[in-house]
């Protein structure tokens, strides 16, 4: 390290980490700011910097921004769920599922971080891992029409309950007191099954059978 990076380092760290990231030393220098906390970068420029690191280096800078917020106590959404992206990406699905539980547990606002937690699982198409979280909030919502959905949905794709699942979906696009969006997205869902029929709206009728022949689309305000 010369005399000009020791005087600048702020000015430095940008082209530092860049180096290290190319030359796959990235995690010596992190081990070195975790023994020796007071003399690691700030958060805000390490936040600044990881974009222009490619996506494994990134996500290595990150994940130490995110562990060393929580171990300073700050139960943040973002920090938890951004580390669980992490581990997503990583192939640790064990310790995502870990990090959304606890985000749950700390969370002041249960509900909301139950959907983004199965939200990220069912995205990145964990489907099995997501179901606790959408359970949990279909549960504690029972007039959330969304948050059935999602879980119905999840319930098909891993497999779980899925006739009982796709029952629910064909209630839920016939039930007039759900958002319409909804209501079009769980009738969609049942395309092909032959599951029981939706009823309340022949458009929802139609989707919900999967094969519209154009007789069938030429209704007033279709």
């Amino acid at each position: 390290v010369g005399p000009d990076e020791k005087a600048h380092p702020n000015l430095w760290l940008p082209v530092t980490l860049r180096l290290a990231a190319h030359n796959h030393s990235l995690k010596a220098f992190i081990a070195n700011w975790r023994q020796d906390p007071a003399h690691a970068p700030k958060p805000s420029q390490l936040r600044k910097i990881a974009p222009k690191l490619d996506t494994t280096s990134r996500d290595t800078l990150m994940a130490y921004v995110y562990e060393s917020a929580i171990a300073s106590n700050d139960l943040s959404s973002p920090n938890f769920l951004g580390l669980a992206a992490i581990r997503i990406r990583q192939g640790d699905i064990s310790s995502a599922v870990s990090l959304l539980n606890r985000l749950v547990l700390v969370s002041p606002t249960m509900y909301d971080d139950l959907q983004s937690s199965g939200s990220l699982l069912y995205k990145t198409g964990h489907f099995r891992s997501a179901l606790p979280f959408l359970h949990s909030l279909a549960e504690g919502e029972p007039w959330n029409a969304t948050a059935r959905l999602h879980y119905d949905l999840a319930s098909v794709h891993a497999g779980n309950e899925a006739p009982a699942a796709r029952n629910d979906l064909a209630a839920l696009a016939s039930n007039p007191l759900a958002p319409y969006a909804t209501r079009t997205m769980a009738a969609q869902s049942l395309a092909g099954t032959h599951t029981a029929g939706v009823s309340g709206s022949v458009e929802l009728t139609l989707l919900a059978n999967g094969s519209i022949q154009p007789s069938q689309a030429q209704q007033p305000y279709f």
